[in-house]
């Protein structure tokens, strides 16, 4: 029984969303199948009409059996449907109410044959599906205030708005409570 949990069990807190810091939850997992390559994750919410994907993350070596809260360095990050930098794209609820966020981990056969990289979570599930060997998810809440973050979403906000003037190449921001990674 391939699994995936984490200390927060099915709620995720303001901490994790734009109206806390915007850190990255810890997750665990166990009881890949024997064979695994590699891993990939995917978040993702459904919003009308679409899935939208918070953090994309592809490469995580086989031998990982977590992620920590506020992880980097670890895996290849992808773009998620939040702009385009890399990570951990921090939730943001357009309104008031229960939301819901799935994690799926993929324990993967070999590396994801990819069009573009860094890959959308649209992209990668799509190259996901000949080579995924069994998949663990966790569903997690957040029950928003609907007030608007006070944050992430200003205090990150205003550094990825400053690199995206950049004209020699693109970088990119992820924050946690305490220092933005560019």
């Amino acid at each position: 029984n391939f699994t995936l949990s984490s200390s927060l069990g099915s709620t995720l807190t303001a901490a994790f969303t734009c109206d806390g810091t915007g850190s990255s939850p810890d997750l665990t997992w166990s009881n890949a199948p024997s064979n695994t390559a590699e891993f990939a994750l995917l978040m993702s919410t459904e919003a009308p009409g679409q899935t939208k994907y918070n953090w994309v993350l592809y490469n995580i070596p086989s031998q990982t059996s977590q992620l920590k809260r506020d992880t980097f360095g670890i895996g290849t990050a992808g773009i998620g449907d939040d702009g385009a930098y890399l990570g951990y794209q921090t939730p943001c609820s357009s309104g008031a109410g229960l939301k819901s966020y799935t994690f799926t981990l993929y324990a993967l056969s070999s590396a994801p044959a990819l069009l573009t990289k860094p890959a959308s979570g649209a992209d990668l599930k799509a190259a996901l599906s000949a080579i995924t060997l069994q998949t663990a998810t966790l569903t997690m809440s957040y029950n928003a205030p609907g007030t608007g973050g006070t944050g992430h979403s200003t205090s990150c906000g205003y550094i990825q708005d400053s690199l995206r003037a950049s004209k020699f190449g693109t970088a990119t921001v992820a924050c946690d409570g305490t220092y933005a990674y560019v």
